[in-house]
């Protein structure tokens, strides 16, 4: 019996100018970064204030969500949508990358903010039909390596620390 060969993804070389550097890649949603409020004023705290404090947790979490979007769309910018179309295994990956990426938040910001944005860099792999995509993410739901408390309280020491 023969074995599988597992298909493999080619990336495009990137555009380089006239001097041989390689250009920046631009995504086509560009991301806005937001200014997260101070957590204190004239030496008070304002985190007591439970509006104060969700309004700062939503700000982290959008800041967040263009990130990852601005990272993982430069990087797909150079996998061509028309030869890796219904590709389930690079699904996979980012799905993955996902999971281990969104690390604050409570489970229920950070599972809708992961489906979100996969769907948001997948959408053009898979014909840009929504329920096609839902279903695939569906199908390998199985397969996704899930976040545990302990990786992401470590993750979120790394991050403090270095």
């Amino acid at each position: 019996m023969k074995a599988r060969r597992k298909p493999t993804i080619e990336l495009s070389a990137p555009t380089l100018d006239e001097n041989g550097d390689a250009l920046p890649v631009s995504s086509e949603t560009e991301t806005e970064m937001f200014a997260i409020p101070k957590k204190d004023l004239y030496g008070i705290s304002m985190k007591n204030i439970a509006s104060f404090k969700k309004l700062r947790q939503d700000y982290k979490l959008d800041n967040q969500k263009s990130v990852f979007l601005k990272d993982v769309s430069a990087l797909l910018s150079h996998i061509p949508p028309s030869e890796h179309a219904f590709n389930v295994e690079l699904l996979l990956q980012i799905c993955n990358v996902a999971e281990e990426f969104y690390i604050y938040g409570d489970k229920s910001s950070r599972m809708a903010s992961k489906l979100e944005t996969v769907k948001e860099v997948m959408l053009p792999y898979f014909l840009d039909n929504e329920k096609l995509l839902d279903v695939m993410l569906n199908s390998i739901e199985h397969k996704i390596i899930k976040s545990t408390l302990f990786r992401r309280l470590f993750r979120r020491v790394k991050n403090y620390f270095f």
